[in-house]
């Protein structure tokens, strides 16, 4: 009697096809969390400028001022400019610094960042430059990119306080 042998398994072809699947099915896996974190990023930082924006809005009630008088300073942003990635700065840098300071008199809690980690970003304009009195104060965040004006930031407009630029 003839015996036939039987191999059994897999062919080097089927692991391969095997594994291209497995493969393609956790990129696309990957790649919907990843877009569900920066939606998720954008959401909160959203929700965030909002509650900054009412809390400006109050200050500026409260103290009967514009902003840049409570805040005393007329561009807390303005170190902030020209930074390649604000996500990285350290806590004693002056632009976290002034964030705070502006967290603190408008009664925000300290340590806010947006979704990427950066700060947020407030430019007191109104009667900053006596020239052009009534710029509206703008808030901001860096967006993903974590530079001011990559064209991925996110920003409001404060509306003006006084009376002479409404």
């Amino acid at each position: 009697m003839d015996k036939k042998t039987f191999q059994t398994g897999f062919t080097v072809l089927e692991l391969l096809v095997v594994i291209a699947i497995i493969g393609i099915l956790a990129s696309t896996v990957l790649m919907t969390h990843n877009i569900s974190q920066e939606k998720l990023k954008t959401s909160t930082t959203q929700h965030d400028i909002n509650q900054i924006y009412s809390s400006i809005i109050i200050a500026q009630y409260i103290h009967n001022d514009v902003l840049k008088n409570i805040t005393g300073n007329g561009c807390s942003d303005c170190v902030c400019r020209d930074i390649d990635d604000l996500s990285i700065l350290p806590d004693d840098h002056q632009c976290i610094l002034n964030w705070e300071n502006v967290a603190a008199k408008i009664n925000l809690p300290s340590g806010m960042r947006d979704g990427w980690g950066s700060p947020y970003l407030v430019d007191e304009n109104e009667f900053e430059s006596p020239a052009d009195p009534c710029r509206l104060d703008l808030l901001r965040s860096a967006g993903s990119d974590k530079t001011i004006g990559g064209g991925d930031d996110i920003s409001v407009s404060i509306p003006f306080y006084s009376g002479q630029c409404k």
